[in-house]
């Protein structure tokens, strides 16, 4: 027997294609119709032949099954499949274990599913039923498809369909082909999935099978929707609308018109939109299909707010959210009926033990007593069990109550537990994050501003290459934290990033040139075209790193030819969208490694002998920035030939004052600064780390009088016997203050309450920076850090502090 198939971005649909294909496929598999439970008991009893029996009792399991009954499912399927054992019938056991599978799986258990389903594919196997085998690993590869192991459940469907095509059975073959198709949808190979759907709606539409065809023109329409061919999906939907209107399919009606409502809203046809969502709306209410409201009328609600209807929006957002808190009631009301169930069980299990002991005490009684005593004690007994039956009677609905409130105290205990566990978590998570940065990054600062010196004072090629070899190695290990760090931070649960209006056009323009000039890549060239100013809410920090990955992506595997970037913007449905396009002539990528590239820590390369270096981070980097910025990414390729990256995001419409600006504001070199100063200014270092302290004193002393302080209390001393002009406070000072309370007592002194600060930090995630920042500084520069960096900080810091005393 085969499982539901379809897999809709359709709200509502996807329930019936799941629900009536799982008929459908009841139907074709076995050679009896569905029939009552009550008329399947009598054929049992009046059965003579064990094989009978066997197809029969199995038969039986399948019908509690689908009266949502799998424990009594189970039962007589493991009672069938005894019988089947040891009457030797082979092809009975094999349909046994089949149901069992089935049952576990209606019951949430796919381990013990998926080793029936083992079991009855060995006996079919043995027995050389070619139809079974097929069945047995199209059930195996539903198993790995709810394992989201996607490479094994495609190896069981493909091999499922050889078996269904060997024995002619049109119908299986199109609903695996459909497994297929929705594999491949899953993985994004949109244009497989299509091939898929249509191979199968070739076949389907010669049979009589319409169910399955409704779910697999409901599944056409979903992918074409996907690959943005509204028309197309809309052709397919009515087809399918038709077939429900035609055979009074019940169920499904309402989300073919959400769907086709969807579709003209994003061709911009607001009227037909709406028109359709209201009949959905209409057709929901009429089934009282609660989900199907929710959908139609939160469609409904999206359309009028685009359109500026905003009364009618807010009507039906009321009627959306109605709906939803519906939803949520029905599934409480569920909970509490389940618990109410297993309790009324367990009563019923302890009434029934009492009665037994009762029981064997009257027996116990009749050995050794009078006939009349007997009958006295039995009656008096009797009389007892019938009191406290009525006696429990009044009790048992207080009880019931009682022990439903009990069970939900203890269940919001537990919740609250796991609440307080997920939090300390989380907690524990962000302070690992922290900790890694700030111990990664300072003893890194130290490596890489020495290694910098030297390489500057080495005389002899030897010492010049191998601190060229340290920088190199240290700058890899660098990266490759800060990537780490960095994709652990987005996919934080309670991440969130700042929008500011950002020039994305002239943003890329000046980061693919500087990237090409310092990668300087040989017989490789870089176009840059971008037809208008096109500006987006995003993070500017984020969006700008983003971007990086992609193109420097583009960069590290082309070889030969070019790297295209090209900026233009679309209109869709109403709403600009900027379409960035990153091209290259590079290796290219295999369609079935799409998916692969976007997947943390991934490489098309992997193990002992991969081609490239790098952590496999760059580009899921860029999926989570984008997407997080309302965007999305998708990447077209040929092996040999090139990739395209596409990039969509939303164009923000502000005014140019309000844009963030590309390259900052212009700061005189340092020599010039100290020049209008009139002086040599001076300098406070507070940091305990020793290696920093002389790379930055042997980086600054040239230009300031420097002085350093390792901890707080330290610092404040100097700081009341000299007047500083600009101070560099490391955040973590190891014992004693740190360093944002450090500056906090400074500041208090009446002579530095406008002097310069800066955070000189390896506490760098954006929770931490911003902490830093909101605490009072100024300035902020993250370890570790180049000699210009550290240069151009003091520079702005000295021209502000100039600027203020003028």
């Amino acid at each position: 027997m085969s499982l539901p198939f379809c897999f809709n971005i359709s709200p509502g649909f996807s329930k019936i294609s799941f629900g009536l294909i799982f008929l459908l496929f009841n139907i074709t598999l076995f050679p009896y119709n569905i029939i009552k439970i009550d008329s399947l008991n009598r054929k049992l009893a009046s059965a003579t032949h064990d094989t009978e029996r066997v197809k029969l009792m199995n038969e039986l399991g399948k019908q509690y099954r689908i009266e949502g009954q799998p424990d009594s499912s189970l039962a007589i399927n493991k009672r069938a499949l005894s019988l089947a054992r040891q009457t030797g019938y082979k092809k009975g056991i094999a349909m046994c274990l089949n149901s069992i599978g089935v049952a576990y799986y209606s019951k949430g258990d796919l381990t013990s599913a998926l080793h029936y389903y083992i079991d009855a594919f060995k006996i079919n196997e043995e027995i050389k039923d070619r139809f079974g085998i097929g069945k047995a690993h199209n059930n195996i590869g539903l198993i790995y498809l709810d394992m989201q192991e996607y490479d094994r459940a495609l190896d069981n469907f493909q091999k499922a369909v050889v078996f269904f095509r060997e024995v002619s059975d049109e119908i299986n073959v199109a609903a695996t082909l459909t497994n297929i198709a929705s594999i491949y949808k899953m993985k994004q190979n949109l244009d497989s999935a299509l091939a898929g759907y249509f191979e199968a709606l070739r076949i389907l539409e010669g049979q009589t099978s319409y169910y399955q065809l409704v779910s697999v023109l409901d599944n056409i329409a979903n992918v074409l929707l996907l690959k943005d061919d509204y028309s197309a999906a809309i052709k397919y939907a009515s087809r399918a609308l038709k077939l429900i209107d035609k055979f009074n399919i019940e169920t499904g009606r309402s989300s073919i018109l959400v769907f086709l409502a969807q579709c003209y809203q994003k061709l911009g046809d607001l009227d037909k939109s709406i028109a359709y969502a209201k009949q959905a709306l209409h057709c929901a209410q009429e089934t009282e299909a609660i989900e199907d409201v929710y959908f139609s009328a939160d469609r409904l609600y999206t359309v009028f707010k685009q359109r500026g209807d905003y009364a009618n929006a807010l009507k039906y957002l009321e009627i959306s959210r109605a709906a939803k808190d519906s939803i949520f009631t029905d599934q409480k009301k569920k909970e509490l009926q389940g618990i109410h169930y297993a309790f009324e069980i367990e009563k019923k299990q302890k009434e029934i033990k009492l009665l037994e002991k009762e029981k064997e005490l009257s027996e116990e009684s009749s050995r050794n007593q009078h006939m009349f005593l007997v009958t006295f004690v039995i009656a008096f007994i009797l009389a007892g069990s019938l009191a406290g039956v009525i006696f429990r009677g009044y009790r048992n609905e207080n009880r019931i109550h009682i022990r439903l409130e009990e069970q939900i105290k203890e269940r919001t205990a537990e919740l609250e537990k796991a609440k307080l566990k997920a939090e300390e978590s989380d907690r524990l998570k962000s302070t690992l994050l922290a900790n890694m940065s700030h111990e990664f990054r300072t003893p890194l600062n130290g490596i890489l501003g020495s290694a910098n010196i030297l390489i500057e004072q080495a005389e002899d090629p030897l010492t010049h290459r191998l601190c060229t070899g340290i920088v190199n190695s240290s700058m890899r290990l660098f990266i490759t934290l800060e990537d780490i760090l960095t994709i652990t931070e987005l996919e934080g649960k309670a991440y969130t990033i700042k929008s500011e209006p950002v020039d994305l056009s002239s943003e890329i323009e000046e980061l693919s040139r500087k990237l090409y000039h310092s990668i300087n890549p040989k017989n490789v060239t870089l176009h840059f075209s971008c037809d208008e100013k096109i500006v987006v809410d995003a993070n500017h920090e984020l969006i700008r790193k983003a971007f990086k990955k992609i193109i420097d992506n583009a960069f590290k595997y082309t070889h030969q030819g070019a790297v295209t970037i090209s900026i233009k913007s679309e209109d869709v449905s109403g709403v600009k969208y900027a379409v960035i396009r990153i091209n290259d002539t590079g290796i290219g990528i295999n369609t079935e490694d799409y998916q692969k590239i976007f997947e943390p820590f991934r490489q098309i390369s992997e193990g002992f002998g991969r081609s490239y270096e790098g952590s496999g981070l760059g580009l899921p980097i860029a999926k989570r920035i984008i997407e997080m910025s309302g965007g999305t990414i998708h990447v077209e390729s040929t092996p040999g030939k090139g990739s395209d990256f596409y990039i969509r995001l939303p164009i923000s419409d502000v005014p140019e004052v309000a844009l963030c600006r590309v390259t900052g504001e212009v700061i005189p070199p340092l020599d010039s600064v100290i020049k209008r100063f009139g002086g040599k200014p001076c300098l406070l270092l507070i940091e305990d780390n020793e290696p920093n302290i002389m790379f930055v004193e042997i980086l600054l002393s040239e230009y300031f009088d420097f002085d350093h302080a390792r901890n707080g209390v330290d610092a404040i001393a100097k700081i009341k016997q000299k007047q500083y002009h600009l101070i560099l406070i490391d955040i973590n000072l190891g014992t004693g203050i740190d360093g944002i309370e450090t500056r906090r007592r400074i500041i208090e002194i009446e002579a530095y309450k406008n002097i310069p600060i800066a955070a000189m930090t390896g506490y760098t995630l954006t929770a931490e920076r911003e902490d830093i920042l909101d605490s009072g500084f100024q300035f902020f520069i993250a370890k570790p850090f180049k000699k210009e960096k550290l240069l151009r900080l003091v520079a702005e810091m000295l021209d502000t502090h100039i600027k203020d005393k003028t």
